[in-house]
């Protein structure tokens, strides 16, 4: 059915490199989701899931093919194509690929309801009754004052309820409605077998509006009932042990849900109790409508695009459940050695991780979960790859890692696995429409004296789509000239580009006005506005740091910067662009006078404010210097003739002529502002980019918003760091910024605030005006302990990840390892405009006589209780969502879980604003 199998050979003639391990458990879950529609079709007995579970385990890995070591063994195999694209002999898909996928579709068939729709009519006419007996009954007991917590299953006087039939049919239906056993307490077969206790989520109150819902969609002559499977719901659920860390005192499984009357989400309001979420938000657990389970991915890559998230690659449990995991007794891994943090070793080198081949795509609005098919030069699955927005259709992935695995298994049925990683140095951009990919090539540009520089292929970089409007470093004016004229050299063209437009401008002299002297030439060639108002233009995708491969299993952080130019060959309807099969690279050199730089880093987090950063200022200042920059002030004398009655003899033109100072202080004199420049219908004006003219003649300022990157924290292998960068996109310049922290939500008075780092690595950055939200990460604590450096320097521990401070650290030493001076929580907020951490659980103590400033952390630690990584944060509408991953326990930094359902923060504006 799935090919030949390979030949097996045993240990002793299999050439054994390398250790093979054999101590990986399959992990268990935290949050996962469970079906209202789950079938007794569908659900067999937990113990013959978990045997089929081992049996496609074993034929998955049997179809890897042997890892090749080339010239380029570092870099990843070509890309894969999709069957649309099989018309092409030399880009056949090959066949153990596609039965590896077809493997991955039997790990998750039990996701996929079989429903018969006329069993489900009666089945749910039955439940209907039943659910109104139980509420005439319990309004009976109520009115008797006999109530009981628990209501029995029936009543105990006669009641249609108690028909043989009915019960008898309702319990052998093929919708039942009630999960085998607790899908977190995994029980043995016997205990399997003979278990009475039930899940029975759908069969509480909180589902009857599902149930409703459901019951009106059956009235439809449908002609395919498979369309049924995509209104499936699947709530979700927590695990038993866990409920203390995310749900308070509610600890018995089934207090989460006897209060619930709507299935959409698990307990907004408690979801993370008050003493974890320090910052009072609400935080919630959604439940999504699909016919397929919600993937607990790790290590993925994810981006929000009109309101929709898109996840694609990474590593999937080949189980729903902790009860059906496989039995990975028989798997012995030749692991990939040297992990950096924050990636696992027990998550990376499990065998129950296999690759997620699919894209899933996640609506926010209505929660739907889908699965399209995707065509085109489709990319394998990819670890760590980062996904930039080029517009409201397309998107643009890069980076990350492939791993490959080669296997061998001996007559004894032992399974040995080497997995090796590959990294991807290939852009593809997916239309989000057509859901077809592209493939591009990254080609790097000359400059100085290297002819053909280096573009190191990466992952845990920055990525970034941004428009280098402005610079003042005459370095990248010569590097954009040259890339110009080799692009004219080549015959590439760019869609709307004219004569005018590849022209070089003059430079700018003293003759030109005051306030335009400081305004140097931008290096990419000036913007036009096409007839809705987009921008028209190469898009620009800004690269920083990141690790790359110098060997097997060796990793080195780098700190160089790059800017990829996507070219556009054609342009459309409803956003339609072509894209070139190259895409050109040009490095960013250090432009700073003092030459400060960030250290090589990577697994950073960083993003791209949509607030001014580093050009603050008041209203007053941004009024006057628009005013400086777009007017010209005439002068005439007072006794000249006006015009009775009419303000227009007031303001009069005339003809421009040379203004000095000292005809500014003669007396007498009225003043008279005339534009620089005419309106231009949709062009953009001359004094750059950023301005232009409206098509009603009015002046519209573009600010300076979004013009700054701010990166923090990340590690160079275990050496963390906790200070902050950011980078103005006009003046091409790195600065670093101090961070500091106030107690108890203080007010941060100048002088009332100490400086302070917080080392993180593996986080994520969102922003909410001017408020960076840092979710998840690792500290120096856990990173000290999880990856078990002998030669790190011991420190006084304190709960909750912090070490103990007694002074302030200095930040003068640039690029010294930060100490984890402030404990870190799965959310962290920094407020942009005062550089200050919000830490509601810290204490200032000021030590006299010097009145130096010391920072106490939360002594007891609960607010810091919970590691978060390789899951991906990504802000919508304010709302923050936590996209798969894994937590841990900090008392327990060996045991991970993973996150199989969305997490929502919705996170206080008013004090977000504040």
């Amino acid at each position: 059915m799935f090919g030949k199998d390979k030949e097996t050979e045993s240990p002793d003639e299999c050439p054994v490199i390398g250790e093979y391990n054999n101590d990986y458990t399959p992990l268990s879950y935290l949050t996962s989701t469970v079906s209202l529609l789950a079938t007794v079709s569908d659900k067999y007995p937990s113990a013959q899931v978990k045997k089929a579970n081992e049996s496609h385990l074993l034929k998955y890995y049997n179809f890897k093919r042997p890892i090749t070591y080339g010239a380029n063994a570092v870099n990843r195999h070509g890309s894969v194509v999709s069957e649309s694209e099989q018309s092409n002999s030399s880009n056949m898909l090959p066949s153990d690929i596609y039965n590896s996928e077809v493997m991955m579709n039997l790990f998750l068939n039990c996701a996929e309801n079989r429903i018969d729709p006329y069993q489900l009519k009666k089945t749910l006419k039955i439940q209907s009754r039943r659910d109104k007996q139980r509420y005439n009954l319990e309004n009976d007991i109520w009115n008797t004052a006999q109530r009981d917590d628990t209501v029995p299953g029936r009543s105990s006087v006669g009641t249609p309820f108690e028909e043989e039939s009915d019960e008898t049919y309702f319990k052998s239906s093929t919708c039942d409605l009630v999960d085998d056993i607790d899908p977190f307490n995994p029980a043995s077969d016997d205990q399997v077998e003979a278990s009475e206790s039930k899940l029975a989520i759908s069969g509480m109150s909180f589902s009857n509006a599902f149930r409703k819902y459901y019951k009106r969609l059956l009235t439809v002559n449908l002609q395919d009932f498979d369309i049924l499977k995509r209104h499936n719901m699947w709530v979700p659920t927590i695990r038993n042990d866990c409920k203390d860390l995310l749900v308070g005192d509610y600890v018995d499984s089934g207090d989460i849900y006897d209060e619930k009357t709507c299935p959409l989400f698990i307990r907004g309001l408690d979801y993370i109790p008050s003493v974890y979420d320090i910052f009072s938000g609400c935080s919630t657990i959604r439940s999504v409508i699909s016919e397929y389970k919600f993937p607990a991915l790790t290590y993925h890559c994810a981006i929000e695009l009109n309101r929709h998230i898109f996840m694609i690659g990474g590593l999937i449990p080949c189980y729903r459940f902790d009860n059906e995991a496989p039995d990975l007794s028989n798997f012995y891994v030749d692991g990939i050695k040297n992990l950096p943090p924050p990636l696992l070793a027990e998550v990376i080198n499990n065998p129950a991780m296999v690759n997620n081949p699919h894209l899933y795509v996640i609506s926010l609005a209505s929660s739907r979960l889908s699965r399209p098919r995707l065509t085109g030069h489709v990319p394998p699955p990819i670890m760590c790859m980062v996904a930039s927005q080029l517009n409201d259709r397309y998107i643009l992935f890069y980076g990350g890692f492939e791993i490959k695995t080669e296997t061998k298994i001996d007559k004894q049925g032992k399974c040995y696995l080497k997995k090796r990683a590959f990294l991807n140095n290939t852009v593809y951009i997916l239309d989000t429409i057509a859901f077809k990919f592209v493939k591009a090539e990254i080609n790097g540009q000359s400059y100085d004296h290297l002819r053909y520089p280096t573009f190191s292929p990466r992952f845990g970089h920055l990525q970034l789509s941004a428009t280098l409007v402005e610079g003042d470093s005459n370095s990248i004016n010569t590097l954009s000239e040259r890339a110009r004229s080799d692009s004219q050299r080549s015959g590439a063209t760019v869609l709307g580009s004219s004569s005018e437009r590849d022209t070089p401008s003059p430079p700018l002299t003293a003759s030109m006005e005051p306030g335009l002297q400081a305004r140097k030439m931008s290096p990419i060639p000036p913007l036009r506005l096409s007839s809705n108002g987009n921008f028209h233009m190469v898009h620009n995708i800004i690269i920083f740091g990141g690790y790359r491969q110098t060997g097997d299993d060796k990793y080195e952080a780098m700190n160089d910067m790059w800017k990829l130019e996507v070219k556009i060959t054609a342009r459309g309807k409803r956003s339609y662009l072509a894209f070139a099969d190259t895409i050109t690279a040009l490095k960013i050199p250090i432009v700073n006078k003092d030459g400060k730089w960030p250290n090589k880093r990577a697994f950073f987090a960083y993003s791209l404010p949509d607030v001014s950063l580093v050009d603050k200022s008041s209203l007053e200042s941004d009024l006057l210097q628009n005013l400086q920059e777009n007017f010209r002030v005439e002068v005439k004398d007072e006794e000249t003739p006006r015009q009775s009655g009419s303000l227009a003899g007031t303001l009069r033109k005339h003809k421009p002529r040379t203004m000095s100072q000292n005809s500014l202080k003669k007396a007498g004199t009225i003043f008279e502002y005339e534009p620089l420049v005419q309106p231009q219908s949709s062009e953009l004006s001359p004094l750059g980019p950023l301005r232009r003219w409206t098509s009603n003649g009015k002046y519209a300022n573009f600010e300076r918003k979004g013009r700054t990157i701010v990166i923090h924290g990340g590690s160079d292998n275990t050496k963390l760091y906790g200070d902050m960068w950011w980078f103005d996109l006009d003046s091409l310049v790195w600065s670093k910024i101090q961070t500091y922290v106030v107690a108890n939500g203080e007010e941060e008075v100048f002088g009332k605030r100490a400086p302070t780092n917080m080392s993180l690595v593996g986080h994520s950055m969102t922003n909410i005006g001017c408020m960076a939200v840092l979710a998840g990460g690792l500290s120096a604590v856990d990173v000290k302990e999880i990856y078990s450096q002998p030669n790190d320097t011991q420190a006084d521990l304190i709960p909750g990840g912090a070490q103990s401070m007694e002074t302030s650290p200095s930040v003068e030493n640039e690029g010294d390892e930060c100490n984890d001076t402030l404990a870190n929580g799965m959310i962290n907020i920094i407020d942009l405009s005062k550089q200050c951490i919000r830490s509601t659980t810290s204490e200032l103590e000021e030590r006299k006589p010097i009145g130096e400033l010391i920072i106490r952390p939360d002594p007891t630690g609960k607010s810091r209780v919970v590691v978060s990584v390789a899951g991906a944060a990504l802000e919508s509408d304010g709302t923050v969502f936590l996209v798969g991953g894994v937590a841990i326990r900090r008392e327990n930094l060996k045991k991970t879980y993973l996150r199989g359902a969305l997490l929502e923060f919705v996170l206080p504006s008013v004090t977000l604003a504040s």
